[in-house]
């Protein structure tokens, strides 16, 4: 052992091995298998990860949709969101034993595993009313949605704002979040999930059954988590100055981001990152009481292939979390 510029005891964990969930090819959930890895290259912290949370990006990532981003070099981990014990540490403010969570920037998933090394940036200590495992759930989808509706839609007290896809991870924050903004919400979802929508706090809701948007609506910001909504929809249920914010990076999308960049009336695509300030953030709204994040199915990390095919299903109402 030695010490760390942080202060810590540093333990050399380099050439051990650990339990990590790797595929050798894109594909579907089955390529997915947990196998031992050598222990990862220590950065600014090293953390034992007590759970990890799957999101669509995990599952677009295996199937090869962003090959261009991910690379081609197998094998390939999985997982970006975790949360964990700090087993060494660079930095002053998470000495060893601080349980923390976090998110892994890029394309290069290894959060599913025992152990993970992240820099400064993507983790933050976790907030103690919250049990550690639940933690997990929360960095990835709740940074998109604060990043959303912060950034892009720039929410404010008093304004309306539709989320469109209201019942998933995503969804189920961005509710959360614009009502600590102070923004009157409506929830779009399945008729199921209605009354979930209103428990999070949606002033209003719609199910999609009935038409994709509300009829005769107009709202200072449209939130499409889900990205299904063309364009011309989205403008039809804006106000003149409102903002459409999408999470999904399709042509159209991408072509609607730029044509109308200084138009009144925008579309922008959320890019999420990690930033410790945002993470702190999310951490202070769990404390308050404001965020309470949604689990819906703990698999343990043998059980990743399963786990990914529900977030698949596309009927994840919540965080699906792998346990390990």
């Amino acid at each position: 052992m030695s010490e760390s510029p942080g202060g810590s005891r540093a333990t050399d964990h380099e050439g051990k091995a650990m339990r990590a969930a790797m595929y050798d090819r894109f594909g579907p959930a089955s390529v997915l298998t947990v196998v031992e890895q050598p222990e990862p290259a220590m950065q600014d912290l090293m953390i034992e990860v007590v759970a990890s949370s799957v999101n669509p990006k995990d599952t677009f990532v295996r199937k090869g949709r962003f090959k261009h981003q991910a690379g081609a070099r197998f094998p390939k981990g999985t997982g970006y969101d975790f949360a964990g014990i700090v087993t060494d540490s660079r930095v002053d403010d998470m000495p060893v034993g601080t349980p923390v969570f976090g998110m892994l920037s890029g394309w290069q998933g290894r959060a599913a595993a025992d152990l993970v090394s992240c820099r400064r940036q993507e983790a933050v200590p976790a907030p103690r009313s919250l049990p550690l495992v639940d933690a997990a759930a929360i960095p990835l989808a709740g940074l998109t949605a604060l990043q959303a509706l912060r950034d892009n839609a720039s929410l404010k007290a008093g304004q309306s704002v539709l989320i469109n896809g209201a019942s998933g991870g995503v969804g189920t924050y961005a509710i959360q979040i614009a009502k600590a903004f102070g923004a009157e919400v409506t929830a779009v979802s399945s008729s199921a999930s209605l009354e979930h929508c209103r428990r999070l706090g949606a002033d209003h809701t719609h199910d999609y059954g009935h038409g994709r948007l509300p009829a005769g609506q107009r709202y200072d910001a449209v939130f499409d988590v889900f990205g299904n909504l063309s364009r011309g929809e989205v403008s039809d249920a804006l106000k003149r100055t409102g903002r459409h914010v999408t999470t999904v990076p399709s042509a159209a999308n991408i072509a609607a981001t730029a044509l109308t960049r200084l138009l009144p009336q925008r579309t922008s695509l959320v890019v999420v990152h990690p930033d410790h300030d945002d993470l702190r953030e999310l951490s202070r709204f769990v404390q308050d009481g404001a965020l309470v994040p949604e689990v819906q199915q703990r698999y343990p990390l043998t059980d990743v292939a399963a786990a990914h095919a529900h977030v698949e299903s596309k009927h994840t109402r919540g965080k699906v979390l792998l346990v390990n």
